[in-house]
């Protein structure tokens, strides 16, 4: 009997233990009084840098600094807004970028107009952001080249200058707005490389769309009535006057045919096309421009362009 209640007793604490019952508190409990995990614990995200934005749109306090920013291996950064112009209820504005790497000025080089709407238009939230981001985009791409030209200049390579530059055209036409950023992007002792960078959006709500959002038929429908329309342009003789085309481009339009490159303007549907093998010059170095007709493709258009 002596040894009775330990006994009950051991199995108290035993049967208590088995339970597994755990009491949370909000206190801060110190890490090292824990057991340690078979792995480590996953440290927490770091907050993403922040964006700049237009100086108009920023505190004074936030504005971006007149002293470089360093970004390894050892390249700095200068950046500028520079004046706004009013084109309507449009505004462009000159974004400029200037890299330095490895002792190397303007290493690196961006010029980009930044397009916005004003701030009581319906549109001017998404269309604003849409740009916004895309400066963005562009602003990290010609960083991280400059940051790769520094990496292979520190293993004994020439550095190599690289620049891009936009200029922007804005339209609106039949409740849509129509962009042309006509873009040059360069490296040092090569040829520069002509591009566009085209967009259209609803004019009401500001989304972006894409060509085959404008009409309301299926895209092969759109496509085959366009692509027709474009090899009747290459074909015609005052057209292969006017963009230096080859006699035979109208049969090759289809291989560079693009639906991004596009924008809308009075005449029509204008078309971008890079191709040399089209033009009767084919060592020039520039893009071919074709406009289709929005009475081409009347019956079609989701919007009312003609």
């Amino acid at each position: 009997m002596k040894y009775m209640l330990p006994i009950l007793l051991a199995c108290v604490l035993l049967a208590f233990s088995s339970c597994g019952t755990t009491v949370f508190t909000p206190e801060f409990i110190d890490p090292s009084d824990l057991p340690l995990a078979s792995e480590p614990a996953a440290l927490p995200s770091q907050p993403e840098p922040s964006i700049p934005v237009p100086s108009d749109v920023l505190p004074e306090e936030t504005l971006p600094s007149s002293e470089p920013s360093l970004l390894p291996p050892a390249v700095a950064l200068w950046e500028d807004y520079g004046s706004v112009s009013d084109e309507g209820r449009f505004l462009l504005q000159d974004y400029q970028l200037r890299c330095e790497a490895s002792g190397v000025p303007d290493a690196g080089v961006l010029d980009y107009c930044l397009v916005q709407l004003s701030e009581d238009s319906p549109a001017a939230e998404h269309f604003n952001a849409y740009y916004q981001a895309d400066l963005q985009e562009w602003k990290a791409s010609v960083e991280a080249t400059v940051r790769d030209n520094a990496a292979l200049a520190e293993d004994g390579q020439p550095l190599q200058r690289y620049s891009v530059s936009f200029s922007a055209k804005v339209s609106e036409w039949g409740g849509l707005i129509s962009v042309m950023l006509a873009g040059v992007q360069s490296w040092e002792g090569e040829t520069p490389f002509p591009f566009v960078m085209n967009r259209c959006f609803d004019a009401q709500t500001g989304e972006a769309l894409t060509l085959w959002e404008l009409f309301t038929s299926e895209q092969q429908l759109a496509a085959e009535r366009l692509l027709a329309a474009l090899q009747e342009q290459a074909a015609d003789s005052a057209v292969q006057a006017r963009e230096g085309l080859a006699s035979d481009a109208w049969q090759q339009v289809g291989d560079f045919f693009s639906p991004a490159d596009f924008s809308c303007g009075e005449d029509g549907f204008c078309f971008y096309l890079w191709g040399p093998a089209l033009l009767a010059n084919p060592a020039e170095n520039r893009l071919v421009q074709l406009t289709v007709p929005y009475s081409a493709v009347e019956d079609l258009l989701a919007y009312p362009l003609v």
